[in-house]
């Protein structure tokens, strides 16, 4: 990032890193910068939309993953993701549809 901070293979790295080692406001921070820059980037809306989930925001997770539908319809982590967030929210038929 210090060579390059426009850099989304970078940024998109680092989320994922915050991610994994359990701090998804960090991750969630460098995924909506990316999508600033770029709202097409249809792995940011995965990484984002589980950044969130993890964060307990379901709702938010709900709308990143339809964001990156609407950019990217066949994308599947999306539609897991979607899926996985309907069913938490307790919207069997939907998730189940979604599936």
């Amino acid at each position: 990032m210090r060579r390059d901070p426009a850099s989304q293979r970078a940024r998109l790295g680092l989320a994922t890193a915050y991610l994994r080692i359990g701090q998804p406001e960090a991750a969630i921070a460098h995924c909506r910068k990316l999508l600033s820059s770029d709202p097409g980037i249809d792995g940011a809306c995965v990484l984002l939309g589980a950044s969130l989930a993890q964060a307990g925001d379901n709702e938010g997770a709900l709308a990143a993953y339809g964001r990156g539908l609407a950019v990217a319809p066949r994308n599947a982590e999306l539609h897991l993701g979607r899926e996985l967030a309907l069913l938490r929210r307790g919207d069997w038929a939907e998730g189940f549809r979604e599936y």
